[in-house]
């Protein structure tokens, strides 16, 4: 009978134990869904105050080694470096800006983001796009495209 009660008595621990790893796990699933968001907006506001108040160095420390630069119809490839310099000058040579958000999302499968704007300024409008792909938990800005209106 002892013996009975013992096995019993190790049942109840291994559920226990087992219903006290679900909920754990469950915990730790709400609380990734909910950083995922989080993360998006923390870039996304990245990239808004980077673009209205031109602290483009900020958001280019997430350039990939090689970004795709567009600036008035005319695109090449450059080195991150590179990139900073000729998005900056360009941002920059705008003088007084504000930058609206007009859409973001995710594409393929939540392994990349977009980023759809506008900066206004004394000089015209110029529209925003930004490709960027998610390594892990790091977004590498892959293009950037700057077109007046």
């Amino acid at each position: 009978m002892a013996q009975n009660m013992q096995q019993s008595f190790n049942k109840i621990t291994f559920y226990m134990s087992f219903k006290k790893l679900i909920q754990f796990v469950f915990t730790i699933i709400i609380f990734v869904g909910a950083y995922q968001p989080s993360m998006a907006q923390n870039f996304q506001s990245l990239v808004s105050s980077s673009l209205s108040y031109g602290n483009i160095k900020d958001l280019t420390k997430n350039f990939d080694k090689r970004v795709q630069v567009t600036i008035d119809s005319k695109t090449d490839y450059f080195s991150n470096s590179q990139a900073e310099i000729i998005v900056s000058n360009y941002v920059n040579q705008l003088g007084n800006k504000d930058f609206n958000l007009i859409k973001s999302g995710n594409a393929e499968g939540g392994t990349a983001e977009f980023y759809i704007g506008e900066i206004r300024c004394s000089r015209g409008n110029v529209k925003v796009y930004i490709y960027l792909r998610k390594v892990g938990d790091t977004p590498y800005i892959q293009e950037v495209r700057l077109e007046k209106n």
